[in-house]
């Protein structure tokens, strides 16, 4: 993958996580060679390289267009999410350094003191401190299905109101935290499931009582 493709594909990749381009939106491959200054060459690698990661699709006579989830299956994006991250904190103990503490703390804190921002900012600081851990898990294997689950979950969130979803979030985090401080594996990955799983509830209950965001803000 040339650096152009991987900066085109970073940059819809994030404004995607970002909800700068909502679930069914339609990209334009002329618009993004404009906006990012780059060939259609690059641009249509990147699109091929997201639709394989999960966050674009291609749909027949509409062309390529961001990925939606169906909610139908929030709980099984979730099950398999958790077993994922259960075995991804797992390695990150092990492999715990006092630099992933303190990136973890950082991150924390700036969710702590993002009430009020945007729901966006605060799913991208939360998307922080996951990747973090998997990363610090050094298993190429597991990233890889971290990040396939991961952009499942952020198409969901993307699709539900998220108040509730995210309020709690900080506390369980610093839960997660000083489980990893503390290298216990078996604490870190009860903390890590208990969160996802409440996160999952919580998402239930949002949909159950209507709480779907229109398809256009």
């Amino acid at each position: 993958m040339s650096l152009i493709t991987k900066k085109v594909a970073d940059k819809i990749r994030n404004e995607i996580i970002e909800y700068k381009l909502k679930p069914g939106e339609k990209l334009s491959e002329v618009d993004l060679c404009n906006r990012i200054n780059v060939s259609r060459t690059p641009v249509r690698e990147a699109f091929r390289l997201l639709q394989s990661e999960g966050y674009l699709k291609y749909q027949s006579n509409i062309g390529m267009v961001v990925a939606k989830t169906d909610l139908g299956k929030t709980s099984e994006i979730y099950e398999v999410r958790t077993e994922i991250e259960r075995l991804t904190i797992k390695y990150a103990v092990r492999n715990c350094t006092p630099k992933l503490i303190q990136d973890l703390k950082a991150i924390n804190e700036k969710l702590k003191n993002s009430i009020g921002e945007s729901m966006s900012d605060r799913l991208r600081l939360d998307f922080d401190f996951h990747r973090r851990i998997a990363t610090a898990a050094k298993n190429a294997s597991i990233s890889e299905y971290f990040e396939s689950f991961y952009v499942k979950s952020v198409m969901i969130y993307h699709m539900v109101s998220l108040e509730k979803v995210m309020t709690p979030i900080y506390a369980e985090h610093n839960d997660i935290i000083a489980a990893i401080a503390m290298k216990d594996e078996a604490l870190a990955a009860k903390y890590m499931e208990a969160h996802l799983m409440r996160s999952c509830s919580s998402i239930k209950d949002t949909l159950a009582f209507g709480g779907v965001y229109p398809k256009d803000e």
